[in-house]
């Protein structure tokens, strides 16, 4: 399974909600984050994932990949970006899932020079917002754990996903995290994109 999959299910259900019993899953400010995807021959798929605040969008960009992930919460949709053949993109419409009944755990964890609490979903059986790429189904069974900061950056994710009985647990984690204003020209498609 590559990387972009377990993050663009994160991503893709992830809204802004605050509060003692909810975690924050949007980034109060600008942010670039790292992260670490353990893969399963034991290697390690690196992402970069910026969140522009201002404008509610997010880039996800796998370092092993020509191609990046652009999510626009205000237009939902996702667009996956495939620069230079020329330049081609995939869209979907974010559908409108229920938000995950996360519950703190009372665990704490620091990652990346940064403090996180500790939070659970139970499984749920979810619309795949990447259905209509090919290879992908229409529906999956996941269960996540997340490691939150108090502004709303996920350091940690751990994804135990059932398709249809094939089970996988995927675990990203983040290895760097800087905060600065991020360029909004990176988060739009590039001049002259044509839908595939």
């Amino acid at each position: 399974m590559r990387s972009i999959v377990p993050v663009g299910f994160l991503i893709a259900s992830a809204v802004v909600v605050s509060g003692q019993d909810k975690p924050l899953l949007f980034p109060l400010r600008d942010v670039v984050m790292q992260s670490q995807l353990a893969t399963p021959r034991g290697g390690k798929e690196v992402t970069d994932t910026s969140y522009l605040v201002s404008e509610r969008k997010v880039r996800v960009a796998p370092k092993a990949d020509d191609m990046y992930v652009l999510i626009d919460y205000q237009a939902r949709i996702m667009i996956n970006v495939y620069p230079g053949q020329p330049t081609t993109y995939m869209s979907s419409y974010l559908g409108d899932e229920p938000e995950p009944a996360y519950a703190r755990t009372g665990e704490k964890e620091r990652i990346a020079g940064y403090d996180c609490a500790v939070w659970q979903a139970p499984a749920t059986e979810a619309k795949n917002p990447m259905a209509a790429f090919r290879g992908m189904t229409a529906t999956y069974s996941l269960r996540t754990t997340l490691c939150v900061t108090a502004d709303g950056v996920t350091l940690r994710t751990i994804n135990d996903i059932n398709f249809h009985g094939q089970r996988t647990r995927t675990v990203s984690d983040a290895v760097k995290v800087v905060y600065g204003p991020q360029d909004p020209s990176m988060f739009r498609l590039p001049t002259g994109a044509v839908r595939k």
